[in-house]
């Protein structure tokens, strides 16, 4: 945890920043929220994007309780075309073996194609972060590339 910087912390989710990978960790902690409550650490996140002029998420959601309709409803409908204005474009998604859980997070995500936001779904922690250095590698051999082009 050495390349993380802690930027918020609560009962029910932590949230990082991955100075190495240039990219916004949560950490959820098997604390049933929703409401407001929810809305408030959803919105931290988007704060966090803006403050760490990232694009990207990786949020480690085994512990992560199930979502409320209502809660699915305000984060497809509100939180993501919010975060979507404030640079967000590719999240991690580690699932937790809570079936409905699993089922909830997978229809909030599923409303926003690639076109805007690259999903991914792991079963751990390193393979999320495997897969986000690989967007930044790709990233950097891409600007390099467009750079060289250019001359």
């Amino acid at each position: 945890m050495a390349n993380l910087e802690k930027l918020f912390s609560s009962k029910e989710c932590d949230i990082y920043y991955n100075l190495e990978i240039h990219l916004i960790h949560s950490r959820w902690k098997g604390i049933y929220v929703e409401g407001a409550r929810l809305q408030e650490i959803f919105n931290m996140l988007i704060i966090m994007l803006e403050l760490k002029k990232t694009d990207m998420i990786v949020a480690d959601a085994r512990e992560m309780l199930i979502i409320t309709a209502a809660d699915q409803e305000w984060t497809i409908n509100d939180w993501y075309p919010r975060a979507v204005k404030a640079g967000f474009r590719y999240q991690g998604l580690i699932l937790s073996k809570n079936t409905f859980n699993e089922l909830s997070v997978k229809k909030i995500s599923n409303q926003y194609n690639d076109v805007l936001i690259t999903t991914h779904y792991f079963d751990s922690p390193s393979e999320a972060l495997h897969w986000a250095r690989d967007i930044r590698i790709a990233e950097k051999e891409y600007r390099g590339s467009s750079k060289e082009s250019l001359n």
